[in-house]
């Protein structure tokens, strides 16, 4: 919502103000998104928070006085890849935690016996579809940004009176979709491991996913798996 009522208060106004209450919540929003990465199968860390929160502080200062577009620019590409990178790792590593405690596999990475191999397949599949949308929803956005960015006359001068496609509102349409994935596979990660049950969601149109409460039948199912192993 942050990051929203600043992006239209910079491209409303297009003042200084603006840009930094649009591009500072951007900045905002990773490292809670990074927070969530690094508490993913353990409670929060007051330690972890802080210096989050510290780091958050300081490039607000720096970037206020500076107003360093480039940098800013560069700044968040690489704030992105990094948590493409820990998506990544979240979801190896959630597939063998999960794995291993409902009979996947056995301690040693050799299979184990399949119990209730299929539902879960099927689910951590919809959670991984999740990280993959968000993950290439943003990679198309940042192409169509690159176009905008570089070949904004050009796209003025369309041969034809051929008007402008707007490239730069098909970044932000995009991003708003990367932004929704990114944030249910976190809600839907985290619930997973803290109900110790499979990742729940739903898909209504078949291609927006969203998360949803936990069965109450399957809570602690892999739990009772284990026992029963």
């Amino acid at each position: 919502v942050v990051v929203g009522l600043g992006s239209a208060a910079f491209h409303g106004t297009l003042q200084f103000w603006g840009q930094m209450w649009d591009e500072l919540p951007m900045v905002w929003s990773m490292l809670v998104c990074f927070y969530c990465h690094f508490t993913i199968d353990h409670p929060g860390s007051w330690t972890i928070a802080l210096a989050l929160f510290a780091y958050g502080g300081l490039w607000a200062v720096v970037h206020v006085h500076g107003a360093f577009t480039t940098a800013f620019q560069l700044h968040f590409v690489l704030m992105v890849l990094n948590s493409f990178y820990l998506l990544r790792s979240a979801t190896r590593y959630y597939a063998r935690l999960q794995y291993f405690r409902s009979g996947e596999v056995e301690s040693d990475g050799k299979p184990g016996p399949r119990r209730q191999g299929k539902m879960f397949l099927q689910a951590y599949q919809r959670l991984r579809l999740m990280g993959l949308l968000d993950m290439w929803f943003v990679l198309v956005a940042v192409c169509f940004w690159l176009c905008d960015q570089f070949a904004c006359s050009h796209l003025h001068n369309l041969p034809g009176g051929v008007p402008n496609p707007q490239l730069h509102a098909v970044w932000h349409l995009l991003t708003a979709a990367s932004s929704h994935f990114g944030c249910q596979f976190l809600l839907v990660l985290r619930q997973s491991v803290k109900d110790n049950a499979p990742p729940e969601s739903e898909w209504p149109w078949s291609f927006w996913g969203y998360m949803v409460r936990t069965r109450p039948e399957m809570k602690g199912a892999l739990a009772k798996q284990n026992k029963a192993e």
